[in-house]
């Protein structure tokens, strides 16, 4: 999710290349501010298809987006799961909340 200069991003996978991907994001010039918000042990991943989302920040649908060959285009029609959703809402408030507010760093 991007809102502003704020980036929240989900990443999943095996828990040694997540880590290894977190310390070259906080290592990456180009990033400031870099926050890891959570961290947990899931069965499966939540965004097991999706290459990245849209999400919305005025009410409107977020819209799952698919990487295929061709590249990416949006998911067609399945909507999102709880969990999915879960972690959605989460990306935002990180974005928009309160540490947004008070002036904390983006998130990774």
């Amino acid at each position: 999710m991007l809102s502003d200069d704020w980036f929240v991003q989900v990443l999943e996978g095996q828990e040694c290349a997540v880590r290894s991907l977190y310390a070259l994001i906080e290592k990456d010039p180009r990033h400031d501010s870099v926050s890891l918000l959570e961290t947990r042990t899931v069965d499966e991943r939540v965004f097991s298809r999706w290459a990245m989302a849209k999400v919305a920040e005025d009410g409107e649908p977020d819209i799952p987006l698919i990487a295929h060959r061709d590249g990416i285009s949006p998911a067609a029609g399945r909507g999102t799961t709880p969990e999915q959703d879960e972690l959605l809402a989460f990306m935002r408030d990180s974005a928009v909340g309160d540490s947004h507010a008070a002036g904390g760093g983006p998130a990774a």
